[in-house]
């Protein structure tokens, strides 16, 4: 989610990108790009002659996120979410210039390349705020001083993408949008900008998960109709009956059409720059294992698939200079099938890495009283956190907040919260809202909280 300075660095990326284009043209050294109100013309004594002007004339909530994660507390007024304000930012783009044809030919330029700019990447986001230089703090951005709180916009780390569509306004809507200026009209176009999520980063109240839904914890079933004759995944189920893996745990996927040569897996993760390959179904220990689903496996995926595909990602991660973080992936498989001579590419499922801390020996986590029922938690998670990710420890269902770490990546944290009083307390790493396998599944039996992740409170 972004930050309550999403606003200004939205305004600040389009109008970079206007600049950028005005140099590409040989236009810069002659038009300025500016982000003020339309309320007066360049002035010719000073040297001003021609300007762009892009302006947030206008801000409406967002139809399909207005209502996300809400409600945000529960009956007795305990927040127990932070719901995102989700926003449509609505620009004017205005050109300045007293000569003949010269402001249509800017207005042109600026529609010109938000025609061919549909929408904002989170390239373009993290080049124009100065973010795309790993593990550079704010302080270090190289946009001006005055500007380099633009960023901790987190725009380019929001789940929703930002698009831009032209509005086209009438000859009465634009009359009165000039007239509240109180300035002549210049040649205009809008543009709206959608969607901006905005989110506080308040502790919330974590209730524990429920263990078992319905008779056997079968849940619903649903089963499709058609195979599809092409390699297709269906499940991604990670070992022990867990909804989530470990960055050296093993996978298993299932699908159809899955066996042939040139197998490979690859991993791409959801908000990071991180891909992992894995190939080789030879060997005394391979990284990937191909075989039939077993009896057991047979009842938790569905009818038509036929393959098993265990892929070991301690091994993908080596075979990748030993890079890995937490959160969601995309998960693919290429595979060439033993009747044809090109390689297929099977669909993407998702498959989440959970993060691990240690509990026991020398990185057990180190519990300290700060006074005011106040404690602060010392440990250490495997694989490390990246820079943008955002994590909390929660103790029973109590959130701890993080203490910022002095570089990233770091797999030492600190996090500060309070608690009710001394005890034994259940403890979860959160990452990027992951938490840490903190259930026993046996099969057969009932899942029961794993003993090993509670930590004595003193």
């Amino acid at each position: 989610m972004s930050s309550a300075l999403a606003l200004a660095g939205v305004t600040y990326v389009l109008r970079d990108l206007l600049n950028d284009r005005l140099i590409n043209n040989n236009l810069a050294a002659n038009v300025r790009v500016t982000s003020r109100p339309p309320m007066r013309d360049p002035n010719p004594a000073s040297g001003e002659q021609s300007q762009l002007n892009v302006f947030l004339y206008q801000v409406t909530p967002n139809a399909g996120g207005r209502n996300l994660a809400l409600p945000s507390r529960d009956f007795s007024g305990t927040r127990v979410a932070n719901p995102p304000l989700a926003l449509d930012l609505h620009y004017l783009i205005t050109a300045y210039d007293e000569r003949d044809y010269h402001a249509e030919v800017l207005l042109g330029y600026a529609m010109q390349l938000l025609h061919e700019n549909p929408g904002l990447s989170r390239e373009q986001l993290r080049k124009s705020l100065g973010t795309d230089i790993p593990n550079v703090p704010p302080g270090s951005s190289p946009l001006p001083p005055e500007l380099r709180q633009l960023t901790r916009t987190g725009l380019a780390d929001q789940i929703e993408s930002l698009k831009i569509t032209p509005h086209y306004l009438n000859t009465e809507e634009m009359s009165k949008l000039w007239t509240g200026f109180q300035a002549p009209y210049r040649p205009s176009m809008a543009y709206q900008v959608s969607m901006v999520l905005i989110e506080t980063e308040q502790p919330v109240r974590s209730p524990l998960p429920v263990l078992t839904r319905g008779v056997e914890d079968r849940g619903p079933s649903i089963q499709a109709n058609l195979l599809v004759p092409l390699p297709t995944l269906v499940t991604v189920l990670p070992l022990a009956g867990q909804p989530s893996t470990e960055a050296d745990a093993k996978v298993k996927l299932f699908g159809h059409h899955l066996r042939g040569s040139n197998l490979v897996v690859t991993l791409r993760h959801a908000t990071l720059d991180l891909t992992l390959t894995i190939a080789g179904v030879t060997g005394a220990n391979p990284a990937l294992v191909i075989r039939s689903p077993d009896v057991t496996e047979r009842k938790l995926i569905s009818p038509e698939a036929d393959t098993c595909l265990v892929v070991d990602l301690a091994q993908a991660v080596a075979a990748n200079g030993g890079s890995t973080a937490t959160g969601w992936y995309s998960i693919s498989v290429a595979v060439r099938p033993d009747s044809e001579t090109q390689d297929r590419q099977t669909n993407t499922l998702p498959v989440a890495i959970a993060p691990r801390f240690a509990t026991s020996g020398a990185n057990a986590p180190v519990v300290a009283a700060l006074g005011n029922s106040r404690y602060r938690v010392t440990l250490t998670c495997t694989p490390s956190l990246q820079l943008t990710q955002k994590t909390a420890f929660v103790l029973g269902q109590n959130e701890f907040t993080l203490v910022p770490p002095a570089a990233f990546p770091t797999a030492a944290l600190s996090f500060e919260g309070t608690l009710p009083s001394a005890g034994k307390y259940l403890a979860r790493l959160r990452i990027d809202g992951l938490d840490s396998l903190f259930i026993q599944r046996p099969d057969p039996g009932r899942p029961a909280f794993d003993p090993a992740q509670f930590i004595q409170i003193p």
